[in-house]
């Protein structure tokens, strides 16, 4: 029967494996610069990108939006595919929506 053998780059490589410093980098937050972070610039050295210009009231405006056609859509199939157990789903979807 013939032995196998690791060779000597692969040895080594598996010596210096410690698995507790492998952790230890994949465990680390993610921690900014105290300077502050720096902004890649483009060619004609401006931002890439720009500050964003949406105020709160965009950001429940499209969670509304959502909120509303996720519960008209759940009510149109229930309305349309359920029994008469689920009219009362439906209505609820339906008025859910009509607020949202």
């Amino acid at each position: 029967m013939q032995e196998t053998r690791v060779p000597q780059a692969i040895a080594e490589r598996l010596s210096s494996f410690n698995i507790i410093e492998r952790l230890a980098l994949l465990t680390t937050g993610y921690t900014p610069d105290a300077g502050g972070e720096q902004q890649e610039l483009s060619y004609y050295d401006r931002p890439v990108l720009k500050a964003p210009v949406w105020s709160w009231a965009i950001i429940w405006y499209f969670f509304f939006g959502g909120l509303a056609a996720g519960s008209y859509i759940i009510a149109s199939i229930a309305s349309l595919f359920g029994s008469r157990d689920d009219r009362a789903v439906a209505r609820a979807g339906y008025y859910l929506s009509l607020l949202a």
